[in-house]
């Protein structure tokens, strides 16, 4: 039910805020002006066209707010549930829809905050309203609100035979396009294995590790300046160990250093600190000219390990650039590569698996069709009678009416948009498998027919 109206900027309407209750509600006033603009607003809300001059003067743009509570709508859940405005099991109570619309004529729908369709509030609008005026009895010559007519008709002996049936269709829908995205990746599953598995073999024949690149770079400089290192290195040696016949060495220099410095501190507890710290420069400097003289030993130009590093660095440096990935992400890659492979080679498997779910949704569907139409035939014929009996009490005697149920026709239809009952090929729709439609004869000695052909616009009044 709709709980409250917010109109802002509409006409004449500055900013009015209408609470309903529970019951019937009344509008009054001296004129129409007010009252149906509240109409039409409500109207807007419904998803009907809307007027950028309906804009109040002086006003940027016009706001129509609906705050709804479809609690005992089954069939409103579940259309918010598919359009993915709801989730599953989250209140409903509080709807609130939302229409804007600017002076510039674009206008913007509002679902729960959420951005939605025009056509998304009309198909919302039939289950928490239904507007009447004067010329409404003439829906009666819409053969599709017949099948409405009996499921209000049948009230709660029908609505929950009929939210099991939407249920049981939504389901069938749903496996449906999960089964059509696996028969397409079927479809595309050979060219797609073997883009996939010449990735796979391009990325282990590189067989990429953490840090390679950095140290790549890092040989690579080493080898370009070689010389440079190994001349820095033999200044390093020679200032370290002096050179031939050369006793000022800065090894030998120290270590007469450090030993004053403890014949000092033996004398004078004061320089015992300092004798310690030269110990350990003294050793410090050992280090590093032993480090220096295998390095130096070890230090070998190659112009064929320059030529490898430089072709792998520009192999790794491609294989980034073509996939807009560093070395890290690669590796990931490559292991999701290898998971979609094995989910395309086991695609059969899934598919007979969710195939046994599809057959397995549409014999529910088809059972829950079957009972639905059944409740309907059991409520025709008590819709039949009564109609029959206020026609009676209105004298006309002569006056035939019967409602015609017949099963959708499947002509034309695919296997997934059909069932299979009693024999026949049937259509099914979110409303099930019926086509519902009221007969009347009108005059003594003539036949029933369809109630949209010959009632004259008198006979249908109200």
């Amino acid at each position: 039910m709709l709980k409250e109206l917010q109109v802002k900027n509409f006409a004449l309407i500055d900013d009015v805020s209408v609470k309903f209750g529970k019951g019937l509600n009344v509008l009054t006033g001296e004129t129409g002006a007010g009252k149906t603009l509240m109409i039409e607003a409500i109207n807007l809300l419904l998803g009907e066209r809307a007027d950028s001059e309906l804009i109040r003067d002086g006003e940027d743009k016009l706001i129509v707010q609906g705050y709804l509570d479809l609690r005992k709508s089954e069939s409103a859940f579940q259309f918010l549930k598919n359009e993915n405005l709801i989730d599953e099991g989250e209140s409903t109570s509080d709807v609130v829809i939302t229409r804007e619309v600017n002076k510039e004529g674009r206008n913007r729908s509002f679902i729960n905050g959420i951005f939605t369709q025009v056509s998304t509030l009309k198909n919302l609008g039939k289950y928490f309203l239904d507007l009447h005026g004067q010329h409404d009895h003439q829906y009666l010559l819409d053969t599709q609100t017949h099948i409405d007519i009996i499921d209000g008709f049948g009230k709660s002996e029908i609505r929950d035979i009929k939210n099991n049936y939407m249920n049981s269709f939504n389901n069938y829908q749903d496996i449906i396009k999960e089964y059509s995205k696996l028969l397409k990746l079927k479809n595309d599953k050979e060219a797609r294995l073997e883009d996939l598995r010449y990735r796979l073999a391009e990325l282990e024949k590189l067989d990429l590790k953490e840090n390679e690149e950095e140290d790549l770079n890092n040989e690579r400089n080493v080898l370009k300046n070689y010389e440079k290192i190994y001349h820095i290195c033999q200044n390093l040696l020679e200032i370290f160990n002096g050179k031939e016949n050369d006793l000022n060495s800065l090894i030998d220099s120290f270590s007469i250093i450090s030993k004053n410095i403890r014949d000092l501190s033996e004398i004078d507890k004061k320089f015992e600190k300092y004798a310690s710290e030269c110990l350990n420069i003294n050793i410090f400097l050992t280090e590093i000219n032993n480090r220096l003289k295998n390095y130096t030993e070890n230090l070998h130009f190659s112009q064929e390990r320059l030529d490898k590093i430089q072709e792998r660095l520009f192999n790794i440096s491609e294989i980034k650039r073509k996939y807009n990935m560093d070395i890290s992400r690669l590796k990931k890659h490559s292991e999701s590569i290898k998971q979609e492979i094995s989910s395309l080679e086991s695609l059969d498997f899934e598919m007979e698996n969710k195939k046994s779910q599809l057959n397995a949704a549409k014999e529910n569907l088809s059972g829950n069709a079957l009972s639905l139409s059944n409740a309907r035939i059991k409520t025709i014929k008590i819709l039949e009678d009564e109609v029959r009996y206020e026609l009676s009490d209105l004298n006309f005697k002569a006056v035939k009416f019967t409602i015609r149920n017949e099963y959708l026709a499947a002509a034309g239809e695919n296997g997934s948009n059909s069932i299979m009952l009693e024999g026949k090929k049937i259509k099914v729709s979110q409303n099930g498998i019926d086509n519902i439609e009221f007969l009347i004869s009108l005059n003594p000695g003539e036949s029933v027919k369809p109630l949209r052909k010959i009632a004259s616009g008198g006979e249908i009044s109200p």
